[in-house]
């Protein structure tokens, strides 16, 4: 039993951002508990792009999975009555890619997405390197597919590797 829950933390966050702004500023968000004893991930989201856990298996190799979680944005309405809550279990080396929508949604100088097949496509060749040589080999590309024009929003990405 967890003392503050995701969806709890994400009611008390929302009720701090629409009093502070009013109902005029809105933002998604995602919080994830690990529970190592039990080996556990418990999550909810408040519209937040669904992260992606990338599950070590057994034989090698890495299977993805998507963590879905339904909720309003932070800041949307006032009262929520719950988050979406879900659990899934931890495998020993899974890898959880965390990240924000500039990174799907940039276009480059011709006007192209970068877009999740591309992302996915670039974790997926170098989960083996874990956590630095996906943010790296990620980073690099985006960089590299987006040019020298500004980015179209911020980005912000976090790889974690679970041992469990």
């Amino acid at each position: 039993d967890l003392p503050l829950s995701p969806s709890l933390l994400l009611s008390f966050a929302n009720q701090s951002v629409h009093e502070a702004a009013n109902g005029k500023i809105m933002m998604t968000f995602f919080v994830g508990i690990a529970d190592f004893e039990q080996k556990t991930l418990t999550y909810a989201s408040a519209g937040h792009n669904p992260p992606w856990l990338y599950r070590s298996r057994p034989e090698g190799g890495f299977k993805s999975e998507s963590l879905v979680s339904k909720g309003p944005r932070l800041g949307e309405s006032l009262y929520v009555p719950s988050y979406d809550e879900r659990v899934v279990s931890l495998n020993n080396q899974d890898l959880l890619v965390l990240y924000t929508d500039g990174l799907l949604e940039d276009k480059n100088e011709e006007g192209a997405q970068y877009g999740k097949k591309r992302a996915r496509k670039v974790i997926e060749s170098h989960l083996a390197g874990g956590p630095k040589s996906v943010t790296t080999q990620l980073v690099r590309d985006f960089m590299a597919f987006n040019g020298s024009k500004p980015l179209d929003d911020d980005l912000t990405l976090a790889v974690v590797k679970f041992s469990v």
